[in-house]
């Protein structure tokens, strides 16, 4: 469900913007869904990321053109291993350069509600399949690592193989599902852009 992470909590994103109207804003926005932390300076996002690194699931990054193409606070992120997805919201359109820097989305400003809204969800939404498709690849490997080291007539009487298969079927399920919703997310939004 959007606006959530896989624990039932509610998914936090920090808006990052020198504009506090600005940020204010998104912030007001995003908190009809998600947690939100607001910081105005870059000093402040960079802090905020390092207090718990794991409590922010995604950053909305506002950033004027000039100021892009040596973003601290994303450099911050990348350089420190942080796995959260980023979108930049720019004044202006971003080149193949900006792009390949790490943004996981862009946005172009003016940006409305719905926009920023559709562009959180679908960080979290790909960041969840992400760790859902990690975690099916662990059991698979732990599986096919018993699968060699015991022979399939021990493995068919142990109650602890079942459960893992078991595991498995319900992963690949709920990776299939996440695959429905963004095909169906993808089709629609190539109809309304026709």
């Amino acid at each position: 469900m959007a606006g959530e992470r896989r624990n039932g909590a509610r998914s936090t994103v920090l808006v990052v913007d020198d504009e506090p109207r600005v940020a204010d804003r998104y912030g007001e926005w995003l908190a009809r869904r998600y947690d939100v932390r607001t910081a105005y300076e870059d000093d402040a996002a960079v802090e905020l990321l390092r207090e718990d690194p794991g409590a922010i699931d995604a950053v909305i990054l506002s950033r004027r053109r000039s100021a892009v193409a040596d973003d601290r606070v994303l450099v911050s992120i990348r350089d420190a291993g942080y796995d959260c997805p980023v979108a930049l919201v720019t004044d202006d359109r971003p080149d193949g350069d900006v792009v390949d820097r790490g943004f996981d989305d862009y946005l172009t400003e003016p940006v409305s509600e719905e926009a920023l809204l559709r562009s959180v969800d679908s960080l979290l939404e790909v960041e969840g399949r992400e760790a859902l498709r990690r975690e099916l690849s662990a059991k698979r490997v732990e599986r096919n690592v018993l699968e060699l080291e015991h022979s399939p007539e021990e493995l068919a009487t142990d109650e602890a193989f079942a459960q893992l298969e078991r595991e498995i079927e319900r992963l690949e399920r709920r990776l299939s599902i996440h695959r429905d919703r963004l095909e169906a997310r993808t089709e629609g939004e190539q109809v309304v852009g026709t």
